[in-house]
């Protein structure tokens, strides 16, 4: 069987943002480009997937070429809410915080497929957690800081007000979370971000006071929003439809709120026979198993993290049902058990949460 390949979705706008970084030191930028398979013309247009090798290269390359470490917050601060297509219209209109968050989790798929979202409330404050459902690889760090800083943005465009043009002084978002070490520009990361930053966090994401979740937003337009609302409905059916078999797998596996299903409910949920899901997987590259494999470790990984869940509580969401089976796994995945990497992920974070 050919080697499984992971592959993703993004948008042009983003290779491009890259390429200006790169073009403004004097790199070649078609050289550039080339590490990732793909060529300058290609970047006016709707791209293909995307293997996460090329795009962790592309990166790797981009920070080599500027020699800038903080490449992924300096691409993040230009990720402006205009830059979100008809998911940043839809949110410059939404009526409160939740409702922009509540959005943002559902489409952000819309923008690309290396991270998914999730909302959770801890103690008086609502989380917005950046997932990651593939390995990023080499381009972790550079990924989760574009991504946050992004999503800050489109928090903080329309601040919650008091009335016409009563926007608040300050942003709604109170603290950032990485789940990595602090870099060595952590103190430069601060000053762009400009609020409080949890480095080595059990949880990246957006945290704000659950207070201000529900407040009404300035610019909000209910009809605008619906509109909007529409539209990114339709492009996600529409991407759906062009998506690979093995990209509409995962959505079918990350989308379950039952664990993860078996291939016949899968291949049913596709209106495929299993036999034919089986030999599409095989042409792309990778097999059912490898695909549920690959969701397992990242999400048993995601779960010991955050530390809400027991160990047999994580075994039993991913489909365990035998806690022996999870823990030799999880093993083979980490190299300790589940116990000692969420204590390891314990430890980390400390006084962080």
């Amino acid at each position: 069987m050919p080697k499984h390949i992971q592959t993703i979705q993004l948008q042009s706008l983003y290779i491009r943002q890259i390429a200006e970084h790169v073009a403004a030191v004097g790199g070649d930028v078609a050289q550039w480009l080339a590490r990732g398979g793909l060529r300058p013309a290609q970047l006016a247009l709707e791209l293909p997937e995307l293997p996460m090798d090329a795009f962790a290269r592309l990166v790797e390359g981009a920070i080599a070429i500027t020699k800038e470490p903080a490449l992924g917050l300096l691409v993040g601060d230009r990720l402006r809410i205009n830059t979100l297509g008809v998911l940043g219209f839809a949110a410059m209109s939404g009526g409160s915080l939740r409702q922009v968050i509540e959005l943002l989790v559902r489409y952000i798929g819309l923008r690309t497929s290396l991270v998914s979202l999730a909302v959770q409330v801890h103690r008086h404050e609502l989380r917005l957690m950046v997932l990651e459902p593939i390995a990023l690889g080499s381009a972790r760090r550079s990924v989760l800081e574009a991504v946050l800083l992004a999503l800050k943005h489109a928090l903080e465009f329309n601040r919650v007000g008091h009335g016409m043009g009563g926007g608040l002084s300050s942003g709604p978002v109170s603290r950032v979370a990485f789940a990595m070490p602090a870099p060595a520009y952590a103190d430069f990361a601060r000053q762009l971000v400009g609020c409080e930053l949890a480095w080595s966090s059990s949880w990246s994401g957006l945290a704000l006071p659950i207070a201000r979740a529900d407040e009404a937003l300035s610019a909000a337009d209910a009809s605008a929003y619906a509109q909007a609302e529409q539209l990114c409905e339709r492009e996600r059916l529409r991407l759906a439809s062009q998506q690979s078999t093995t990209a509409r797998v995962r959505r079918l596996l990350l989308e379950s709120s039952a664990g993860l299903p078996g291939l016949p409910l899968v291949a049913r949920q596709l209106h495929l026979g299993q036999r034919t899901l089986h030999r599409r997987l095989l042409e792309e590259g990778t097999s059912f198993r490898q695909i549920t494999e690959d969701l397992r470790r990242s999400l048993a990984s995601e779960h010991l993290q955050r530390g809400q869940l027991t160990v047999q509580e994580v075994a039993y969401l991913l489909g365990y049902t035998d806690l022996a089976n999870f823990r030799r796994a999880f093993r083979r995945w980490q190299g300790m058990s589940p116990s000692d990497y969420r204590a390891a992920c314990a430890d980390a974070s400390k006084t962080r949460d």
